[in-house]
């Protein structure tokens, strides 16, 4: 009987939707269970007023879709990497091959049990699994607890408890401090070295946005040395346009190697912690602006040359953290000069904004899996903003924090 009474003509249609991708996929032998809310509601949960969710392993993407656009199902684009959506007339059917918990395998396809879902019976996840991937789908950004604890109330008693508190507990966070435009010079000397000692018992690493010294001179960065010493964790460094000024800046950086500061320059470093394995790519940047407002390369060849520097960062960036990638870091972390969005340049004169940020930065950053990115050189920004897609970015120039360095606390995502 059609149900239109209860979940009205939409919901009827996912639900016929619904029946016909599992009618399809058990006649294809491809393995698979019901996942999402209406997994939820087959075991008696709440009515979903969502999408329809699938699981099934990576290796059998291709033959699901392929009997499923056999059955006048459409293959519709996803961003995601860990789904490919299908549909039909109004209805999305995500086909999810990662949650929270790693990869769809054997596994979780063994603990899913046949139920009858109105008049197809198919596999569908387990109530422990169904609430495990719910909490870890959890973020500062995505916080909503209303439709887990309807779930949690409705399935509690199929539910392995004592698993959910195992799997689904947070991890400890990976604590990154930074700072940046510190602007060390012989004048400053003993000022900073006080306030690093003792930074592991708040901090894994120290991260440094740029502008280490005032004027870009050997003996400035030899005074930046003697002080950020004091720092008990690893400290990692990109250099700013202050560093750049009096043409030393190789000199600063070999000086820094060999007291042992870590330089990235479109490179990575990786660093082990108690809670997981932390990455940082870093990059200088350079000007260049926002979308909308940002310079042309066309023209002169020195217009040509400016723009070419700041698209030539953000690739050298992007780089970085394609080869950090391949490290498998619990946490990236992106680390520059020049801002990646403008989101952290309120404060600062619109004028100057295309000469304190750069958007392909953003862009590197929204594209390769980034947790965190850092920068300074905004003086009178504020410390806050976002990428479009999402990504936390932290202005952590002195003057806008105000304190020697500030912590981010960045949770590991769990490892495939």
């Amino acid at each position: 009987m059609p149900r239109t009474d209860v979940l009205g003509e939409e919901l009827q249609r996912q639900l016929d939707v619904l029946k016909l991708v599992g009618a399809t996929l058990k006649a294809a032998e491809i393995p698979f269970a019901l996942a999402g809310g209406y997994a939820v509601w087959t075991r008696g949960g709440p009515e979903s007023t969502h999408d329809v969710d699938f699981v099934r392993p990576q290796e059998c993407v291709e033959d699901a879709v392929r009997n499923l656009v056999e059955n006048g199902m459409d293959r519709v684009g996803a961003p995601e990497d860990w789904l490919v959506k299908v549909g039909r007339d109004t209805v999305v059917v995500d086909l999810i091959h990662r949650l929270p918990t790693g990869p769809v395998d054997e596994e979780l396809l063994v603990r899913c049990t046949e139920l009858p879902v109105d008049s197809v019976t198919m596999p569908v996840m387990s109530a422990t699994d169904l609430l495990i991937s719910r909490m870890l789908a959890l973020s500062e950004h995505a916080c909503d607890l209303s439709p887990i604890l309807g779930a949690a109330r409705a399935l509690r008693e199929q539910v392995g408890w004592r698993l959910v508190r195992q799997e689904a507990t947070m991890p400890d966070p990976i604590r990154v401090a930074a700072v940046g435009d510190v602007h060390l010079a012989d004048d400053l000397r003993g000022r900073y070295a006080p306030l690093l000692t003792d930074i592991s018992e708040e901090a894994d690493a120290l991260l440094v946005a740029g502008d280490l010294t005032q004027h870009g001179t050997v003996e400035e960065a030899e005074a930046f040395a003697d002080e950020f010493d004091a720092a008990d964790v690893p400290v990692l460094v990109v250099l700013g346009n202050h560093d750049y000024h009096s043409g030393a800046e190789r000199g600063i950086a070999r000086l820094l190697e060999d007291r042992g500061v870590t330089v990235l320059e479109g490179t990575s470093a990786t660093i082990d912690t108690d809670a997981g394995r932390l990455g940082v790519a870093g990059i200088k940047g350079f000007c260049l602006g926002f979308v909308g407002r940002s310079a042309a390369d066309f023209g002169e060849p020195e217009m040509k040359a400016f723009t070419g520097h700041g698209i030539e960062t953000a690739s050298l960036l992007r780089r970085a953290l394609d080869d950090l990638a391949t490290d498998e870091p619990d946490v990236t972390v992106a680390l520059s000069h020049f801002s990646p969005v403008d989101d952290t340049l309120i404060g600062e004169p619109k004028e100057i904004w295309p000469f304190l940020g750069n958007y392909r930065l953003g862009e590197a950053i929204d594209e390769t899996g980034v947790d965190l990115a850092v920068h300074g050189h905004a003086h009178a920004g504020r410390e806050k903003g976002l990428t479009p897609a999402g990504v936390p970015v932290r202005n952590v120039a002195q003057p806008v924090i105000q304190s020697a360095f500030r912590v981010y606390d960045v949770v590991p995502r769990r490892s495939a």
